[in-house]
């Protein structure tokens, strides 16, 4: 059938719209490594002890101009002060974790 697109064409098509879209939604995110906030590295949690992980990356994404947060990674025991997100305590005890990055969507 002369004008029919092939299963193998129309696979090909498919293949392409996928990549061009995940390629636009990787450049709509940023990473920031080592983030920080005030100078000192960001605290794990949002507030002291508390609302931790995504709620102090969102916070954080926030404040930098973004959305919110998509991906992060924890960084345990760093050995430096961190700054609070959510209250700007600075937590000075060894067991204060922070993030070794974090990925904002825009």
């Amino acid at each position: 059938m002369k004008g029919r697109p092939t299963f193998a064409a129309m696979a090909a098509v498919l293949l392409g719209m996928s990549l061009a879209t995940a390629t636009l939604a990787q450049t709509d995110v940023v990473r920031i490594d080592g983030p920080q906030s005030d100078g000192l590295l960001l605290d794990w949690c949002k507030g002291f002890g508390k609302r931790c992980g995504q709620p102090a990356a969102d916070a954080f994404c926030r404040a930098e101009g973004y959305r919110r947060s998509v991906r992060f990674v924890q960084l345990v025991d760093p050995g430096k002060p961190t700054r609070v997100i959510g209250t700007g305590e600075i937590c000075s005890d060894p067991g204060c974790d922070s993030f070794r990055w974090i990925e904002c969507r825009k």
